[in-house]
């Protein structure tokens, strides 16, 4: 089958969107659901025989870890896309790499934050593939 690219001048084109994808990124947040730590129960009194069970012994360890993105803001008008479904306004897409969306598909995402604001995560993601270069679209709505 014919291509417009001929196969040598590949390599070139996927750097040149991997060029693109570093010149316009951004850094972003994503916090997954805390890790419940408990501590030691050796000398905590059972509940119900004099004394309250203590519950410092349970802790909370936020899970966080910062990616690079690129970020799109919708505008007024609402986005059709037959592979991702219909969004209104103030949707939010960020296009990340995969150990990003690994990381994001991989448990409870519980947030997402970009330029001091918190989204949430509404799809799950989509494979963009350039001349094998992968990236991986999301779609965000802010957090009332």
């Amino acid at each position: 089958m014919a291509s417009l690219i001929p196969e040598e001048e590949r390599p070139l084109f996927a750097q040149t969107l991997v060029n693109h994808f570093d010149t316009f990124k951004r850094s972003i947040t994503v916090h997954k659901e805390p890790i419940k730590s408990i501590g030691s129960t050796s000398n905590v009194p059972f509940a119900g025989y004099g004394e309250d069970a203590e519950e410092e012994n349970v802790t909370y360890i936020p899970q966080k870890k910062d990616f690079e993105a690129i970020v799109t803001y919708a505008n007024e008008q609402t986005e059709v896309s037959t592979q991702v479904g219909i969004y209104d306004k103030g949707t939010v897409r960020i296009k990340v790499q995969e150990e990003a969306a690994t990381y994001i598909n991989n448990g409870i995402t519980e947030r997402i934050d970009i330029d001091g604001r918190s989204f949430n995560k509404v799809t799950d993601s989509k494979i963009q593939n350039y001349l094998g270069t992968m990236f991986y679209i999301f779609y965000l709505q802010a957090t009332s």
